[in-house]
C-alpha cells in the first residue's frame, strides 16, 4: 500500500458541513414522535452516546419507565455474546425478536410508538 501524507489526505476530505446538523436532526426525531429502542449486545456500544438511559435489566417496571419518559430512545445492553447459549446465530436472532415484541407489546399498552 502506497503511503500518503497525512495533509494530502486531509486536502482530499469533503469540506465539513458549513452547519451543525445536530439540532436539525433532532427536530426530525421529536417530530417523529416515535420512541426509539437500540439492542446492543456489546458494552462498549454505548460509550459513543451520552444522555441517553441504557437498560441492563429488562424488567417490564423498567421498560415501561423508558417507554414513559420524555427522552427520544434509550438503549437495552443485551450481552448477549457473552452468553454462551446464545452463540449460535439463530438464537440471537430469536432473542432479539423476544425484546423487540417485548418493547412493541408494551408501548401499545401505553400507546407509545417506537422503532426497535
Amino acid at each position: 500500500m502506497p503511503r500518503l501524507l497525512k495533509s494530502e489526505l486531509f486536502a482530499s476530505l469533503p469540506p465539513e458541513w458549513p452547519t451543525d446538523p445536530f439540532p436539525h436532526i433532532q427536530e426530525l426525531v421529536k417530530a417523529d414522535g416515535r420512541k426509539i429502542v437500540v439492542l446492543d449486545d456489546d458494552p462498549t456500544g454505548t460509550q459513543t452516546v451520552h444522555g441517553v438511559p441504557v437498560l441492563t435489566e429488562w424488567s417490564v417496571e423498567s421498560l415501561v419507565a423508558e417507554l414513559r419518559n420524555d427522552l427520544p430512545c434509550f438503549y437495552i445492553l443485551t450481552n448477549s455474546r457473552a452468553c454462551r447459549c446464545l452463540l449460535r446465530k439463530p438464537s440471537t436472532q430469536a432473542l432479539g425478536k423476544t425484546w423487540c415484541r417485548l418493547c412493541a407489546w408494551r408501548s401499545g399498552m401505553l400507546h407509545i410508538e417506537m422503532w426497535c
